[in-house]
């Protein structure tokens, strides 16, 4: 009844509309970040920045998936992909290519991904600091150092993850449960080891006083997870598990959850064991000057760096990549209930609105500067040669132009986000001198990175392909299509 009251009423459009209009400046802010963010990403793919890993693998599986085809690999070798993560909700991607079959197509979904938390944020934080000092912070949310090495580290399957994290807080706190759940199920569903996060907004509920809904949530999300690495993955990729790098801790999830319970001054040495990782940790914490520690909401930063910081892989402990951007809403969030707290201890109400404007104009101010120093990402978009190509850029759309899109193909990794959606293409790799692959046509770059080769091994490589009976169809400017 009350929900056809509603719509008779139009209420609640009308409060939208109106919600809409105030704050249409923002509307726009984030459509230039949209715009921004998208001009990052594109024009790094066009200059052959971008790479297979892992926006070759993202595309490939994306372009299966909008053919109605299990998402196979040939790439990572993986039949199925999601027998190496389990992330069915790139999925929900492949209707883009219906309207656009382009790599270009997720590219700009990631932009619209990683900015559109904004809005959860901008409305957490008007309700508890302000209408001002919510728009610093929501300003300051799209300039994030952890947004910027995301956009610039091609595409992950995190970035979906990004706004349900940051609607998944917004729920919790308006006591909204069911849009609450589905937030933290399809998070969950981005990347199994996001169940683990999802563990801790359990245990944020729990401290909230809502024991039945946060243990339920923790019980499932670790049973969940569990259930993911020891059977799933490994019964989809028919292999096992092969992303566990925690040696440190245990032989498996189980193990490690022991060593932390009864170990909990290990994990601490570890996380800061070396100064790449301190370094890292203080800088997912200085852009909202360390607020999330006054916030139970600060915990869930607790899963995500530990999963980094304990990893023996060193990759995951620097700045750049994709891996610190689940992190970013999550901090920015527990920044503005913790500096809320804070500030309830002061009585005189004048003196507590200066400290709150003061102090998000400072958090502002700190990230348009972090974003404007000289090798910051977003930086390239100042450069006037970030926006023009070379004669050899030019001459790489055209030997890719003569690749058939059934053929099969072989690239270096730099050259493979350019030519996925086709069913077989395979990458030049280390053991290439053992077994290379017989493709229908092979092109290379001398002018390109050749990672995970060098220069001298792809010569020696169109060498071989020759060899083996390959005529080169076009030789120009650095670049080598042979046809088999």
């Amino acid at each position: 009844m009350s929900l056809i009251l509603e719509l008779k009423t139009g209420e609640p459009m009308k409060k939208s509309l109106e919600w809409l209009m105030e704050e249409k400046g923002l509307f726009i802010y984030w459509l230039c970040a949209v715009v921004v963010y998208s001009a990052l990403s594109l024009f790094r793919h066009w200059h052959f920045q971008s790479a297979d890993f892992d926006l070759g693998i993202a595309d490939h599986a994306i372009w299966h998936y909008s053919r109605f085809e299990m998402p196979s690999d040939t790439i990572s070798h993986f039949k199925n992909l999601l027998g190496d993560h389990f992330a069915p909700t790139m999925a929900l991607l492949a209707p883009l290519y219906w309207i656009c079959p382009r790599v270009e197509m997720i590219l700009v979904a990631q932009a619209v991904l990683l900015t559109v938390p904004l809005f959860p944020i901008y409305l957490f934080t008007r309700k508890r600091l302000g209408r001002f000092p919510a728009l610093c912070f929501a300003i300051s949310y799209a300039i994030l150092w952890e947004l910027q090495a995301e956009a610039e580290f091609d595409f992950h399957e995190l970035t979906l993850a990004v706004p349900a994290a940051a609607l998944a807080i917004y729920f919790a706190d308006e006591e909204k449960w069911w849009p609450f759940f589905a937030s933290i199920f399809f998070m969950a569903m981005c990347k199994e080891n996001l169940c683990l996060l999802a563990v801790f907004y359990g245990f944020v509920l729990i401290g909230k006083g809502k024991w039945g809904k946060g243990a339920i949530l923790s019980v499932v999300a670790i049973a969940l997870f569990l259930f993911e690495v020891e059977f799933l993955i490994p019964c989809l990729g028919e292999r096992p598990y092969i992303h566990w790098r925690f040696s440190q801790l245990g032989s498996g999830p189980i193990q490690a959850m022991g060593t932390c319970l009864t170990h909990p001054f290990k994990v601490f040495e570890i996380i800061f064991s070396n100064s790449t990782k301190t370094i890292t940790v203080l800088c997912l914490f200085l852009p909202f000057f360390f607020g999330a520690l006054f916030s139970p909401w600060g915990i869930l930063a607790i899963p995500l760096i530990c999963e980094r910081m304990l990893s023996d892989d060193p990759d995951y402990w620097v700045m750049m990549y994709q891996y610190n951007v689940m992190a970013a809403p999550i901090l920015c969030m527990a920044s503005a209930d913790g500096f809320y707290r804070l500030a309830r201890r002061m009585n005189n109400s004048t003196l507590r609105e200066k400290y709150l404007r003061y102090l998000s104009v400072l958090i502002l101010v700190l990230n348009v500067t972090a974003s404007l120093i000289p090798h910051a990402p977003l930086g390239h978009l100042m450069r006037y040669p970030f926006w023009r190509f070379n004669q050899e850029e030019i001459t790489g759309r055209e030997a890719l132009s003569l690749i058939p899109p059934d053929a099969s193909v072989l690239a270096q990794s730099s050259l493979i986000p350019h030519l996925t959606h086709r069913q077989v293409i395979d990458r030049a790799e280390e053991n290439w001198k053992e077994s290379p692959p017989s493709d229908d046509y092979a092109v290379f770059s001398l002018g390109e990175n050749a990672w995970p080769l060098n220069r001298q091994e792809i010569v020696e490589l169109i060498e071989l392909k020759k060899s083996q009976g390959y005529k080169v169809i076009f030789e120009k400017d650095g670049w080598f299509v042979l046809k088999k």
